[in-house]
């Protein structure tokens, strides 16, 4: 399986958006959704990331079930 890591944008300043699976995917067939983990290495240039409406800093984490659910945007 290969992974996909698309561009996210929005068109209307203080807009937010989802991050679906369309944008970003973690594969790894040895682990289920929720045992991909992603990890924020450095905030974001411009916006924030939210995790079910809680910010996200640098060091938080959120899984790949996160993003299949609609939780991160």
């Amino acid at each position: 399986l290969a992974g996909v890591n698309e561009v996210l944008t929005i068109a209307v300043e203080g807009g937010d958006s989802v991050i679906t699976n369309a944008y970003l995917v973690g594969v790894d067939p040895d682990n289920t959704t929720v045992q991909r983990q992603f990890i924020v290495k450095s905030a974001p240039s411009q916006g924030i990331l939210l995790l079910n409406d809680k910010l996200l800093g640098v060091g938080s984490t959120f899984t790949q079930d996160d993003i299949d659910n609609s939780r991160v945007k």
